[in-house]
């Protein structure tokens, strides 16, 4: 792990030098979603209330495609790769790809992103983001 602690949009994380992964959480970080489903992981939870928590020391790889990581969009980046995660494992049903996109849209809206740039994001990963949620 390199790098001091970025702190943007609630999340707290450092850069991480991996090969499939840019960043990991330095702090926990909870926050309520659109998908009400209880599952268990080793690196987050989430209840039937829809309370995501996403443990410190979790790993993801920030915006995909040409998005670049931008301080609004790395909130939701997060939280959409645990959701992506979870559809890949089969913790979450394929139905719940649509209000994890959703919920990308929302968070890169509430951080400061023009909607029209958190739009084409969100289309992006309707379009281009059905492999990274399928089950392997």
């Amino acid at each position: 792990m390199a790098g001091e602690i970025i702190e943007v949009n609630g999340i707290a994380y450092r850069h991480f030098d991996h090969p499939r992964y840019r960043y990991i959480l330095a702090r926990s970080y909870e926050v309520t979603i659109d998908i009400r489903r209880p599952l268990n992981h080793e690196y987050f939870s989430l209840s039937e209330t829809g309370l995501l928590r996403v443990r410190e020391r979790y790993a993801w790889d920030g915006a995909s495609g040409p998005a670049p990581d931008v301080p609004s969009i790395m909130r939701g980046s997060l939280v959409h790769d645990v959701a992506y995660q979870s559809l890949r494992e089969r913790l979450l049903p394929p139905d719940d790809r649509l209000p994890a996109d959703g919920t990308l849209y929302k968070m890169c809206v509430q951080d400061g992103m023009w909607s029209v740039f958190a739009r084409l994001v969100y289309l992006g990963v309707r379009v281009g983001g059905a492999a990274a949620a399928t089950p392997r």
